[in-house]
């Protein structure tokens, strides 16, 4: 059912042309933070998602259900 490719924090951050001080600087953190970011197996949905705002995309998450792939609304929002 999936067939989008899997791709790392760094190579999103790559495909956009950025630098990680850039992203630092878009998160409001420093530069070996970004580098843990980009390192860590484990973090919360919340900085998963100002990374990607940082870098200028959006995160959406999906679930699926029986063969049925639902987008997954977070903190009340409106998903269309």
């Amino acid at each position: 059912m999936n067939d989008s490719p899997n791709v790392t924090l760094p190579e999103l951050r790559k495909m956009r042309k950025m630098t990680q001080l850039a992203v630092s600087k878009n998160m409001g953190i420093s530069q070996p933070s970004v580098q843990k970011v980009e390192n860590q197996k484990d973090m919360q949905i919340s900085t998963l998602d100002r990374y990607i705002r940082a870098i200028g995309g959006t995160l959406e998450l999906h679930v699926i259900i029986n063969n049925q792939r639902l987008v997954l609304g977070m903190n009340n929002e409106q998903v269309s």
